[in-house]
């Protein structure tokens, strides 16, 4: 579990800074005032990325069990750990209908 967790953890990092490098490289792209040679380099490094399969897509898992089968996008929890909570009564506005 744990081993998953830093893996996890290490390409969630990972991702965050790749996002952000493609940002910056997709604002120099449309910004007019630069020079077209830096809009042109800009432009290339940006292809590469996408290129190379440098983003990497993540899993989405559970934060608990980290079972890869969650419950939907509102939530982080699998459906057995969503479960459990709302019979604690530890998420507010939900309850066991039976």
């Amino acid at each position: 579990m744990k081993k998953l967790y830093r893996k996890d953890l290490k390409l969630r990092k990972n991702l965050k800074l790749l996002n952000k490098k493609c940002f910056l490289l997709k604002l120099i792209i449309l910004n007019k005032h630069i020079f077209l040679a830096l809009r042109y380099n800009a432009y290339k490094s940006l292809n590469f990325f996408f290129k190379n399969n440098f983003i990497v897509s993540t899993s989405n898992r559970c934060i608990i069990s980290f079972n890869k089968k969650r419950f939907n996008k509102n939530t982080y929890f699998s459906r057995s750990i969503f479960l459990k909570k709302i019979q604690h009564g530890e998420i507010v506005g939900y309850q066991k209908s039976s």
